[in-house]
């Protein structure tokens, strides 16, 4: 079709165009379809990528929590509320390090460790761990102090504020604060105190406590810390054990008379060791050794441990030397249950899985592990029992009919 026909076929309204729908009409129709479906499916993708991005950006800026964005507050399932903070506080540590914490205080409301105050930065009252402790060599740190006049707020060491403290600080006005504040902030100042690394040297003995750590408070306390934080007081350790040998205790040189840590495990307040601690002999960070006392035993003594049911007509110790044997009592009692007890044999350290000796048997000291000796050489020894089942008994029971038949 030339130009012609195709202007008759467009201009003349006469024309019956059914006779002139060519295959060229047809290919122009169905080009603008296939342009139209492209550009309905560029416009499909385009919105879903928008969307994504859309919805990637409200997920980032939400600490990847969905939630409306409300001015500047985030609300939701999962809502991220800021505040604005009345008075913000340090911590001042003397030399110390607790990389820069600060807290946020918002009246009548609680403290914060982030200036934007949001829900999960609230730091909560009575747990430890909410605040951060600082450390310095040598020293033991004790806490955190804040002093308003005459009233004091005390942060423990391991990071945790009193619920008394918590709510009497958020409750004061702020003119309370303005008073005593240091640069516009509020100060907390570490307390520290001097500690010593305690070495115990057990003198080829084993199991026991290798080291301790002491303060001058903790010395006037008879308390030992196990971890380097002293955090962790106790009142004795597990003393050591030494085959054919009793636990006397440590002491700082085997010349003195006294015992810095009793054959009990428990800090003795009369040897030097703790005569010098509380006397500021040492400086902060010494490390001090104190040596096992022994005493070798030519007789291990075998104690029998019974409860208040159990009894038997023997010793309750008898003395074994080493690498020789001994008989073990077989007649012992239980008297519970209806002595429905068979006595099996022994075992040391009361372990009620198995039959370590039988009763009447020979005891060896060759067959015993370390772990089955008292830190005072001797062995014990308890009973082990099984228990039978129950048996039925038969009466005869005679009725009289007194008279009756």
């Amino acid at each position: 079709m030339d130009i012609t026909d195709f202007k008759r076929v467009v201009f003349d309204k006469n024309i019956n165009y059914n006779n002139y729908e060519s295959k060229y009409i047809r290919r122009i129709r169905m080009s603008r379809k296939k342009t139209n479906k492209r550009n309905k499916s560029r416009i499909r993708i385009i919105s879903l990528v928008l969307f994504i991005i859309a919805l990637l950006f409200a997920i980032t800026s939400n600490n990847g929590k969905l939630g409306k964005i409300v001015g500047n507050a985030k609300v939701g399932k999962y809502s991220n509320t800021t505040r604005t903070y009345d008075i913000a506080i340090h911590f001042a540590t003397k030399g110390g390090t607790n990389n820069g914490f600060k807290m946020y205080l918002v009246k009548n409301d609680g403290l914060y460790s982030d200036p934007s105050c949001s829900d999960e930065s609230k730091i909560q009252p009575d747990i430890d761990g909410q605040i951060e402790v600082a450390t310095k060599d040598g020293y033991a740190f004790k806490g955190y102090t804040l002093t308003i006049g005459s009233d004091t707020y005390e942060i423990t060491n391991k990071g945790k504020i009193s619920e008394i403290y918590y709510q009497s600080l958020c409750g004061r006005d702020l003119a309370y604060f303005n008073e005593n504040t240091v640069g516009g902030e509020l100060e907390f100042v570490a307390d520290w105190e001097a500690k010593y690394k305690i070495n115990l040297n057990l003198d080829g003995g084993s199991v026991g406590t290798e080291v301790v750590y002491m303060t001058k408070t903790s010395n006037s306390n008879n308390i030992m810390y196990l971890d380097e934080a002293c955090t962790k007081g106790v009142n004795s350790i597990t003393t050591p054990i030494k085959i054919k040998n009793k636990f006397l205790g440590f002491k700082f040189n085997s010349s003195e008379s006294n015992y810095s840590i009793e054959k009990s495990g428990i800090w003795s307040p009369i040897g030097n060791l703790a005569s010098g601690i509380a006397n500021d002999v040492y400086n902060a960070g010494d490390e001090i050794t104190l040596t096992a006392m022994w005493q070798e035993n030519t007789n291990i003594p075998i104690i029998f441990k019974y409860s208040e049911n159990e009894t038997w007509d023997g010793p309750e110790t008898i003395y074994i030397s080493e690498g020789t044997t001994g008989t073990l009592p077989s007649n012992v009692l239980k008297t519970d249950k209806g002595n429905r007890w068979t006595f099996e044999g022994w075992n040391p350290k009361n372990i009620h899985n198995a039959v370590w000796c039988v009763a009447g048997g020979q005891f060896d000291l060759n067959n015993m592990d370390l772990n089955n000796f008292e830190s005072d050489g001797s062995v014990y020894l308890y009973p082990y029992w099984t228990e039978q089942e129950p048996q039925e008994n038969n009466y005869k029971i005679t009725l009289n009919l007194n008279g009756g038949n």
